[in-house]
């Protein structure tokens, strides 16, 4: 979460809406130097997330006030919401520079080196903030994150800093959310219910809460409160794309296929950008023996995920079952240069080779991943089919 400076207490008569910005914009009019107005109109437009039009009204500040830190801090925020992360740097830097007691540039500073990839730097701004302004709950939440998001540090730690944030601010959504999501990181899911149902008694109408809760009762096996609390997350928030990925899972383990189907045609509707969409909907056509469909959705996959051999090795499997034998054995080797120690890809190369009546190579191949470990029933096929091709 990015914070910013705000131009005065809020005032719940005081509406922050365009009507305001017109009224700030003909006073702006009328003295084109006056910088409290600028100030006032940025901040109305940071929230209303206008946020190229507030990095205007800093730049205009900063043109007729240089040392003007919180216009740096809040632009260093806009420059971060719309990733342009360089910017956001430099503006967290001059801010800084300006006044090294200004906690929020160095929390603002540390988002941008965290979503640029810079995470050590990232750290040390945290840490400096915290020292800082220690009752600022949200700095605490910032460090818990980039530990959940990096998979670096402690995580026993994370979860301290979120706890600590609950101290300050027993109300902060954002602290419930990341304390339970670095429990559910290394496996304590009942801990992280707990948090969430605490959170969900003060944000009742807060679907991220119930979806990480329905996360959590899904690896539970639980699948029925699972189910309730990711059906309570569509009816409060239904474009929220996290819940129809989960969801669609769900209904694929309980082979209810049109549901899952359904949910995965929505996702991907929400969020065209990831390939794990395209694969969930091509594994549950798949199912279905919708071999065309499957192939289509793998295709889109692998052209976004050129790299992933178990998008190559679902894709051969459905030429195998159209009978295109060439296709399938050009992607299993696809996937086998990718993963070369994969027993279930090895063992999918042995069927096709048997397929094209190379039993010494099928024979090889079975061998070798039964040797690898597979699991149950695909242990049993391997040597089933190693059986039948031993007898010829």
């Amino acid at each position: 979460m990015l914070l910013r400076k705000f131009f005065g207490a809020k005032d719940d008569a005081v509406k922050l809406d365009e009507d305001l910005i017109q009224a700030l914009s003909q006073s702006i009019d009328a003295n084109p130097n006056e910088i409290s107005d600028y100030w006032k109109r940025a901040c109305v437009y940071d929230y209303l997330q206008r946020y190229s039009q507030a990095i205007a009204d800093y730049t205009r500040i900063l043109s007729l006030k240089p040392d003007f830190v919180n216009a740096y801090i809040n632009r260093a925020a806009d420059y971060a919401e719309t990733h342009d992360y360089h910017r956001a740097i430099a503006d967290g830097s001059a801010a800084i520079k300006l006044d090294k007691n200004a906690a929020l540039a160095y929390h603002n500073r540390a988002y941008a080196c965290f979503r640029s990839g810079k995470i050590q730097e990232a750290c040390r701004d945290m840490d400096k903030a915290i020292s800082l302004d220690p009752k600022q709950p949200f700095f605490y939440v910032a460090r818990a994150r980039i530990v959940l998001e990096t998979r670096t540090g402690s995580p026993r730690q994370a979860v301290g800093d979120a706890q600590k944030a609950l101290e300050i601010d027993p109300n902060n959504l954002d602290a419930y959310i990341v304390c339970a999501e670095l429990l559910m990181a290394v496996g304590e899911l009942k801990p992280a219910i707990q948090y969430l149902t605490t959170g969900i008694s003060k944000h009742p109408e807060a679907s991220r809460l119930y979806y990480f809760r329905g996360q959590a009762y899904s690896y539970l096996g639980d699948t029925q409160r699972a189910l309730d609390d990711l059906n309570k997350a569509v009816d409060i928030d239904p474009k929220f794309p996290p819940v129809y990925h989960i969801r669609s899972r769900i209904y694929l383990m309980l082979n209810q296929h049109e549901s899952a189907l359904a949910d995965i045609k929505i996702y991907i509707g929400l969020a065209p950008e990831d390939p794990q969409g395209y694969y969930q909907h091509g594994q549950i056509c798949m199912l279905m023996e919708d071999y065309a469909g499957s192939l289509q959705y793998f295709d889109q996959y692998l052209s976004l995920m050129p790299n992933d051999p178990d998008g190559y090795y679902n894709r051969a499997n459905v030429y195998l079952a159209l009978n295109k034998i060439s296709e399938a054995l050009a992607d299993i080797n696809k996937a086998i240069g990718l993963s070369p120690k994969d027993a279930p890809i090895l063992f999918s190369r042995g069927r096709i080779f048997s397929k094209l009546g190379e039993k010494q190579k099928a024979a090889a191949d079975i061998s070798k991943a039964i040797k690898m470990g597979l699991s149950q029933p695909m242990e049993q096929a391997a040597k089933k089919l190693l059986a039948e091709i031993q007898k010829v």
